[in-house]
């Protein structure tokens, strides 16, 4: 069974998340422990390792976004991050700021310029496309280490020293649940293809089926699309897709079935105002974010600048 990691800091997240970006409260207990921390980056649109460049304490206005206005300021804090390696998805630039809502604080020296991260991020609708997340650091001996409400959290599922990760073992973790992540969906596919949620059936247990209108193939060379996505979420997932939504999905070549199976969360792959939320770029845009070559599809690390 899959749970929650970091208790207090997710359970923060996830509400600011479902109540600032979607109006929602969450169906399932963020108390818990997470037993995979690979699965739940997995659910991410972001995942990255670099180095800490800076911390800044803010009181920002929110920017608003998606119909949102008038949210306020907020204390918050920005933690600049070089980044060395995007793990999942499409990273802004070679740096980019994670806002979070608390310093938590990390044992030994702590969270500083020149420390070494894991930063993971969901792009914030409410707050103009913010980068909102959090991270662990990684020791000089490669192990994770999470902030001091957290230490002994750390866990992968069939590795033995539970509370203490090795970033090498992460690593291995990720590759082997590489199907998980919904922007990883992307890479090697045929088409990319833009759809509207017209209608929702509850499946079995956490399943559920979107029938859908299709509205363009953005990427690729596709002749037919889904008219149903039958999605299958990771536990953790929160359904973020409703009806009157768009979302992009991606389609191998020479697809011709009318359902398309889907593993892994929702929020990836919704379309807001015109804009790709899992790869944090406009829709006319997404070349810069995922190109085509010799057939296929590749996610790309850095949104392009050379298009």
């Amino acid at each position: 069974m899959t749970r929650t990691l970091f208790s207090f800091s997710s359970r923060m997240l996830a509400l600011v998340l479902l109540i600032a970006v979607f109006g929602m409260m969450p169906s399932r207990s963020f108390a818990e422990e997470y037993t995979d921390f690979a699965e739940y980056l997995s659910q991410w649109d972001l995942v990255v390792e670099g180095t800490v460049t800076g911390v800044d304490t803010i009181f920002r206005e929110r920017l608003g976004g998606c119909g949102q206005t008038g949210l306020g300021a907020t204390r918050s804090w920005d933690i600049h991050i070089r980044v060395s390696r995007v793990v999942l998805g499409t990273a802004e630039d070679s740096s980019i700021v994670l806002t979070t809502l608390m310093r938590n604080q990390f044992p030994g020296p702590g969270l500083r310029v020149g420390a070494k991260a894991i930063a993971w991020t969901y792009r914030n609708c409410g707050d103009g496309w913010r980068l909102r997340g959090n991270l662990v650091l990684v020791s000089p001996s490669g192990h994770l280490i999470p902030d001091r409400d957290n230490v002994g959290a750390l866990r992968l599922e069939g590795y033995a020293d539970k509370g203490s990760v090795r970033h090498s073992a992460l690593d291995s973790s990720l590759a082997a649940n590489a199907g998980l992540s919904s922007v990883r969906a992307f890479e090697g596919a045929g088409s990319v293809a833009l759809l509207r949620v017209t209608a929702m059936t509850q499946g079995v247990g956490r399943t559920y089926s979107l029938a859908c209108d299709s509205v363009a193939v953005l990427l690729g060379t596709a002749v037919r699309v889904p008219r149903f996505v039958d999605m299958n979420p990771l536990e953790g997932c929160t359904r973020a897709v409703g009806v009157g939504d768009s979302l992009i999905v991606s389609l191998p070549n020479s697809f011709a079935a009318e359902r398309l199976g889907w593993r892994g969360c929702s929020h990836s792959l919704l379309v807001k105002e015109r804009f790709s939320v899992g790869f944090g770029v406009p829709l006319q845009f997404l070349k810069y974010a995922i190109r085509q070559q010799n057939g296929a599809l590749h996610v790309r690390p850095f949104i392009a600048r050379d298009e």
